[in-house]
């Protein structure tokens, strides 16, 4: 921060006098704050020694330079609209093996519950009644349920605040 008058103030100085003045130090800070960007503020904090990170938005996640530098995302191709959802990026798998690397080649199956069969039925020995009971409880399903469906099939969202995003990704 610059080492800014106020920092030696006799309200600052133990975590409790900062507790009682925190109003007064939060305004302070907040001054100081605004006049960097986030990058700077988690910069000039980590070089404090202060852990710290910027919030970032999808946009500025699916973007940053380390995470792509990082192999942090890969694209998987979803059956086309208006089933699918196409090509998006997806987080591939946070660890990086030098001998077997992992990835995610293929989406996910567009016929939910196909295996259900096989499963429930083969390999646990259930019944068609036992195997109903669970459908009826929503324990189990052959069609997607919940709100995730309806987000996945609206993807373009994201793109009334940014029309380029898409591209941006190497998507478009």
């Amino acid at each position: 921060m610059g080492n800014p008058d106020w920092a030696s103030d006799e309200r600052f100085r133990t975590e409790k006098s900062r507790r009682d003045h925190r109003e007064t130090l939060k305004l302070r800070i907040e001054e100081w704050t605004r006049t960097l960007n986030k990058h700077e503020v988690m910069r000039n904090c980590q070089q404090a020694g202060i852990a710290s990170g910027a919030v970032l938005n999808i946009r500025e996640v699916m973007t940053d330079e380390h995470l792509i530098y990082r192999n942090a995302f890969e694209t998987v191709r979803h059956p086309e609209p208006p089933e699918g959802v196409g090509k998006r990026l997806h987080i591939g798998t946070p660890w990086k093996l030098s001998s077997t690397p992992a990835s995610t080649n293929f989406h996910s199956r567009e016929d939910i519950g196909a295996d259900n069969d096989y499963v429930y039925k083969k390999l646990l020995g259930m019944s068609d009644e036992e195997m109903a009971e669970l459908e009826a409880a929503g324990v189990i399903s052959r069609a997607p349920t919940g709100e995730s469906r309806s987000i996945l099939m609206r993807p373009r969202q994201f793109e009334k605040s940014d029309e380029n995003f898409l591209e941006i990704l190497g998507l478009k």
